[in-house]
């Protein structure tokens, strides 16, 4: 019976609040779109934190899994890699590990078809799938009776590679492809979600394999020092703690480098680290995402803000209805109740309409976001995010309305009867209380515009660092020359061979019409980061972290085509191969490191630290060129040394072409110059160095853009809340105007009182805003480029402009209120 009662009670207050809400339909409109807008953004918001923060790695107990690493902290090295023999310590002699699976991710060559294809490829393990727990969707996951010294003959194709190559046949499976001229049977297809499980940016992996790692294609028997295994996965015992298995691996590295001391330098401290696998593929967005987080969160509180400021004068417009209400016997919680449940109504219209536009627009999100955002296509609309929405219109619900329903609850039914027969101003308590809403929305406010201030001053500050080269009608690509199994089958084997494919590159690159210059490099300037390796310098005692530089091998035209000015020397030249002495070109920045005040030129470097057949052989210096920007814009100053490539020819080659004109057309003509050189390289990763330099600062750009949609939405609702707040007063203060004029105030003097009431609004609120944007810029310290969190040049502008945004919203009414008519005002008593 009781239920019964509630029930219907609470029926009748659902349908009383409808009716309440149609009645004032501007109103109505007008706070559903502002709680759409906060509720839309918190849930797209929720949808990205939950996907990458939140949701645990979809593998079997991820939360065991581990990303294991080796590094060099004395020389300040990290993620050096392991050889063969420390994983075969790992395997054996770390307890905590129930098992351990070595992970190399590498480029290949897929032939056999129209043209050749770059294939990403991982090579792991036989246990790597075991490990993680996975099943295929076709087939069968490489197991341990793939095991095999070399490479096992089985693959395991990702969902994407098996629409992209075999067009999503199930007969795939059983077929044989040719990757780096050697033949693999095809044994199972990934599901769509399978990712492997890797740190961003990292390419859509699309083949699995299995390889021993201590026969052909690699060094038999394998040695210690050859750390060619860039990284491994473990997953831990049960019951064993992440801090316990690092624990265990501080003595075990001790052991090994007291075992082995010949391989391991005194100085380098060789060690092991692990990280939480989820926390290895989530990377450093942690703070990106919680920054994006706080601003949306101060979005939807300027939202309910501004609603319970349209509330508010919605309920002192009905006081005389609620005065009556309770002066013929209506029980005070019966009408708080009402006026939640009204907007409990118009919360949940909001976030209705909230949750359509986030239907509507997630996938746009997704795409606009950097391709390096982890986890990113796990993004999704999903019943976690629906329940998160629920609970935030709840709460939208009680932070609009617990205002409202506390200044009818105060109401006094035969004053309020009587004051607003008379046409009475509404007390002094409720304009207060709007304007400590407004002072709050300001404050907030300034937050939201401070950090975009600072984010576009990022990115402005990025594109114009100088990156020590021209990337004007220069066109990039990349390639891979294939390492067959077989080593007698490789007829780029020798460093000779493999200097007259680089010469006949660039021979047919430089054959294209309209092209001024070529070049071949390891890397391609900001689209990939160079090797970093320790430097001596004989008779010098060089500080670890200082003695680490970028290692880059480049051929003779590379600085013309990027424009790099040579400052003394010369540039290489194609006598400088195999044959020739060893030579190096430095930046300024290596020079002043490795010589301070002194030219290099002609002087001796040896890369590398001694082994134990001594130091690396001394490499003359012949000259020295501007310091350039390679790994990343934001990069701090670091010492770059330029290798040969016809000494040092690698199979990772990056192709950097100037044309005259422009780069539009030239991508089809590289592709035809390289299959002319052999047919069997692809091309893949061809775009203009200047879209290259734009990527390179595509995350601050999102950021930026992103945080000034923020502000820019918070600002919007500052204006409305300002605006609306001041011609409610003005409204109400009709007779107390027309009092004042008549007994000889001037109109400007009511247009500079009512502005100073705003002034004196947006003062406070920007002092507060300007203390608690103090503290919350500095958890986007990290995201900063060339400028301060607290920058008091973007925090002035960001003050001035609320300021200037809150006396254009006071404006209207105020000029209103200088015109009211004495008389007119008068006569509505």
């Amino acid at each position: 019976m009781y239920s019964y009662v509630v029930m219907t009670s609470f029926l009748q207050d659902l349908r009383g609040g409808v009716r309440g809400l149609l009645k004032s339909p501007t109103h109505t409109v007008v706070a559903v779109l502002t709680i759409a807008l906060g509720i839309a953004v918190n849930t797209t918001m929720f949808n990205i934190v939950q996907a990458v923060l939140l949701r645990p790695l979809p593998f079997k107990n991820a939360e065991r899994l581990v990303a294991v690493n080796a590094n060099l902290p004395g020389m300040s090295l990290s993620n050096i890699g392991f050889s063969v023999p420390e994983m075969d310590d790992l395997s054996a002699r770390a307890s905590s590990f129930e098992m351990i699976t070595p992970v190399w991710v590498f480029d290949a060559n897929m032939t056999g078809g129209q043209r050749p294809e770059r294939v990403v490829m991982v090579a792991s393990g036989a246990n790597y799938f075991e490990m993680l727990g996975v099943a295929p969707q076709l087939g069968r996951v490489i197991g341990r009776e793939d095991q095999a010294d070399g490479f096992a003959e089985a693959v395991v194709l990702s969902d994407a590679a098996w629409h992209r190559l075999f067009g999503g046949d199930p007969s795939a499976i059983g077929k044989q492809v040719r990757i780096d001229t050697d033949l693999y049977t095809i044994v199972g297809v990934m599901p769509p979600g399978f990712r492997h499980p890797a740190a961003a940016p990292l390419p859509n992996i699309d083949l699995w394999s299995h390889a021993g790692f201590r026969a052909n294609p690699f060094q038999s028997p394998p040695v210690r020092r050859a750390r060619m295994l860039p990284s491994a996965i473990a997953r831990l015992q049960p019951g064993v703690s992440i801090e316990k298995a690092q624990a265990e691996l501080d003595t075990l590295a001790a052991s090994i480098r007291t075992d082995h001391a010949a391989d391991y330098p005194a100085d380098g401290n060789w060690s092991i680290r692990r990280d939480g696998l989820q926390d290895t593929v989530i990377g450093n967005v942690h703070a990106l995402l919680m920054a994006f987080s706080a601003a949306v969160a101060l979005v939807l509180l300027i939202g309910c803000a501004n609603v319970a400021n349209l509330l508010l004068a919605r309920a002192s417009a009905r006081q005389r209805e609620i005065a009556i209400r309770l002066a013929i016997g209506a029980s005070r919680g019966r009408l708080v109740r009402q006026l939640l449940t009204e907007n409990l109504v118009l919360a949940s219209v909001g976030g209705a309409v909230g949750l359509l536009v986030v239907a509507w627009t997630q996938s746009l999100l997704v795409a606009s976001m950097p391709a390096d955002l982890p986890r990113i296509d796990e993004i999704d609309l999903n019943w976690v995010a629906i329940v998160f929405a629920i609970a935030v219109t709840l709460l939208t619900s009680l932070a609009c309305g617990i205002a409202p329903a506390w200044q009818a609850s105060r109401t006094r039914p035969m004053t309020a009867v009587s004051e607003t027969g008379r046409g009475m101003t509404t007390g002094r308590k409720q304009r207060r209380l709007r304007t400590t809403l407004v002072i709050a929305e300001i404050a907030l406010s300034l937050v939201l515009i401070a950090g975009a201030g600072l984010l576009v001053t990022t990115v402005s500050q990025l594109l114009d660092v100088d990156p020590g080269f021209d990337p004007a009608r220069v066109t990039t690509a990349r390639t891979w020359i294939a390492v067959p199994n077989n080593p007698d089958l490789d007829p780029y084997r020798t460093p000779q061979s493999r200097n007259e494919l680089i010469h006949r590159l660039l021979d047919r690159l430089r054959g294209i019409p309209d092209v001024q210059s070529a070049a071949l490099a390891t890397t391609v300037p900001l689209a990939q980061a160079p090797a970093k390796a320790p430097v001596m310098i004989d008779g010098r005692t060089l500080d670890a972290e200082a003695s680490i530089a970028e290692l880059i091998n480049v051929s003779d035209d590379y600085f013309s085509v990027l424009d790099i000015p040579l400052l003394r020397g010369r540039r290489f030249a194609a006598s400088d191969d195999p044959t020739a002495p060893p030579v190096m070109i430095l930046d300024e920045e290596a020079e002043r490191r490795f010589f301070p005040g002194q030219d290099a030129v002609g002087r001796t470097i040896r890369i590398g630290r001694p082994g134990p057949q001594g130091p690396p052989p001394p490499i003359t210096i012949v000259g020295v060129v501007k310091t350039a920007k390679h790994d990343r814009l934001d990069e701090p100053v670091t010492a770059h040394l330029y290798g040969s490539l016809y000494q040092r020819p690698g199979r990772s080659l990056g192709f950097l072409v100037k044309t005259r004109t422009g780069t539009a057309g030239v991508q089809e003509s590289v592709r035809r110059a390289v299959s002319g050189a052999d047919a069997d390289l692809p091309v893949f990763g061809m775009e203009s160095m200047e879209d290259t330099v734009g990527r390179s600062v595509a995350k601050q750009r999102f950021s930026s853009r992103a945080l000034v949609a923020f502000a820019a939405a918070a600002l919007l609702l500052v204006i409305g809340g300002v605006y609306g707040v001041m011609a409610y007063t003005v409204t109400t203060r009709t007779k107390e105007i027309g009092v004042r004029i008549a007994i000889g105030a001037s109109p400007s003097g009511v247009l500079r009182g009512i502005l100073g009431d705003a002034l004196r609004a947006s003062a406070t609120g920007v002092v507060i805003g300007l203390v608690l944007a103090a503290i919350a810029t500095r958890f986007i310290k990290t995201m900063l480029f060339g400028v301060s969190s607290v920058d008091p040049r973007i925090f002035a502008l960001a003050s001035a402009l609320l300021v200037a945004a809150t006396l254009l919203a006071s404006y209207l009414p105020a000029r209103r209120a200088a015109r009211v008519d004495p008389l007119v005002s008068l006569r509505q008593e």
